[in-house]
C-alpha cells in the first residue's frame, strides 16, 4: 500500500519556504520534475529556492577532457547547497548530489529532517545498470532518514522499500506547452520519430533492422532521429534525418512525428525509466510504438494510444501496421492526448505535490 499522503486533505498554505536541490537547468529530470512546476508552486504561495549542480553550459563541458572534474565541482556545489537547510519548511532532494555518497544529504537532513527524496531513475545502480554497492548504500541511507520519498514509477517505489512514506508521482507533461500541431499532417511523407540522448542509442538498435527494411520498401517514409549528436550507425543512410535537440526546437520536432518509437531492453535499469519521451509523443497526439518494459506497460497497456512490442522481431510489423492505417493513427493520437491530460499532466498531479509539501512541513523536527 502506498503512502497515507494520498489521503491528506487540503493544499500547501501560503508562506511555505521550500529548498529544491536539483541536478541542472537543462537536465530532463530537473526540467520536468521541478522546473515546470515552479510557477504553479509559487502561485500557491510557496517560496521556492532552487540550487542546482549544472548550469546551461553542461552540454558544452560534460563530454570534454575536463568533463570529470567539471562534473565533480558541480556536484560538490549542489551538495553544499543544503548548508542552510534549517531556514526552510522543507527540503526537496532531486536524486543525490553524488550518487555514491549520502554525505551532503545527511548533513542537510541533520539540520532539517523535513526532507523529501525525489527520484525517477534507478539511481541505486551504476550507469550501465550493474549493481553498485556504494550507490545502493547511499540511496538506502537517504531513504531511511528522509521524511518522504517520491518515486517516478511503481518499480522505483517498490525498490525504496518504504511504502509508509513513499508517494508515486510520474514524470508528467505541461499540456499547455506540449500540444498537437495545428497543421494537419500530410500523406505525402510519413515520419517515424525517435528523440533521446546519446546514452540511449543502444536501445534504438533494437528497432533498427525493421526500420531499415521499412525504409527500403517505402520511399515516402522518413526516419527522424533527434538528439545532441548524430547516431553513427545512421550517418549517410537514405531517408534518415538526424536533427539536433534544443529546448526551443523540441516541440517542433515532436509535432513533426507521425509515429513515435521508444525501444528498450528489459533490465533493472530500464524498468526504472518513467516513459517520459513516450508521454511527450502522446501529448502531441502522436501514436507510439514502445517496448513492453516497466513504465511503458503502466502507461500504455489497454489505453488504445499505441502499440506495445514484446519481442525485437515484432517492431517492423507494429510500425508497418500504423503506417498503413491513417485513421488508426489519428484515433490513437486523440486517445493519447486525452490520456496525458487526464493522468500525466502537470495539473493532474499538482495537488499531490501541494499536499506533500504541507504534510512534510508539519513533520516533527
Amino acid at each position: 500500500m502506498m503512502s497515507h499522503l494520498n489521503q491528506v486533505r487540503g493544499s500547501a498554505g501560503p508562506g511555505l519556504k521550500g529548498l529544491f536541490l536539483v541536478a541542472g537547468a537543462d537536465i530532463p529530470s530537473t526540467r520536468y520534475r521541478v522546473g515546470q512546476f515552479l510557477p504553479y508552486f509559487r502561485r500557491h504561495g510557496i517560496e521556492c529556492t532552487v540550487r542546482q549542480a549544472y548550469g546551461h553550459e553542461y552540454g558544452r563541458w560534460a563530454s570534454t577532457t575536463v568533463g570529470r572534474p567539471y562534473k565533480l565541482v558541480c556536484r560538490l556545489k549542489r551538495g553544499l547547497g543544503g548548508f542552510d537547510a534549517s531556514r526552510f519548511d522543507f527540503v526537496f532532494f532531486q536524486k543525490l548530489a553524488i550518487a555514491e555518497s549520502a554525505f551532503f544529504e545527511s548533513i542537510a537532513m541533520h539540520r532539517n529532517p523535513r526532507a523529501i527524496l525525489d527520484f525517477d531513475d534507478a539511481i541505486y545502480l551504476g550507469p550501465t545498470g550493474k549493481a553498485s554497492p556504494l550507490r545502493a548504500r547511499a540511496f538506502d541511507r537517504v531513504v531511511a532518514k528522509c521524511a518522504r520519498v517520491v518515486a517516478g514509477n511503481s518499480f522505483l517505489a517498490a525498490r525504496a522499500n518504504a511504502a509508509e512514506k513513499t508517494l508515486l508521482i510520474p514524470t508528467v507533461v505541461d499540456t499547455a506547452h506540449y500540444t498537437p500541431s495545428r497543421t494537419r499532417r500530410t500523406a505525402e511523407s510519413l515520419v517515424i520519430g525517435w528523440m533521446g540522448t546519446p546514452s540511449n542509442f543502444r536501445f534504438l538498435q533494437i528497432a533498427l533492422p525493421g526500420i531499415r527494411r521499412i525504409l527500403e520498401r517505402h520511399r515516402n517514409v522518413i526516419f527522424r532521429v533527434v538528439s545532441n549528436v548524430d547516431f553513427p550507425d545512421l550517418v549517410g543512410v537514405p531517408q534518415v534525418e538526424q536533427l539536433r535537440w534544443s529546448p526551443d526546437s523540441e516541440l517542433t520536432h515532436l509535432q513533426s512525428f507521425d509515429i513515435g518509437i521508444m525501444p528498450l531492453v528489459d533490465t533493472a535499469l530500464t524498468r526504472g525509466k518513467c516513459g517520459f519521451k513516450m508521454l511527450l509523443n502522446l501529448a502531441t497526439s502522436c501514436p507510439v510504438v514502445a517496448s513492453a518494459v516497466g513504465a511503458n506497460i503502466e502507461i500504455l497497456e489497454g489505453t488504445g494510444a499505441g502499440l506495445l512490442v514484446r519481442e525485437a522481431e515484432a517492431w517492423e510489423a507494429a510500425i508497418e501496421t500504423l503506417l498503413h492505417d491513417r485513421s488508426q493513427r489519428e484515433e490513437m493520437g486523440k486517445t493519447g492526448r486525452a490520456l496525458v491530460e487526464e493522468r500525466y499532466s502537470v495539473t493532474s498531479v499538482l495537488d499531490r505535490y501541494l499536499r506533500l509539501f504541507e504534510a512534510v512541513s508539519q513533520h516533527a523536527a
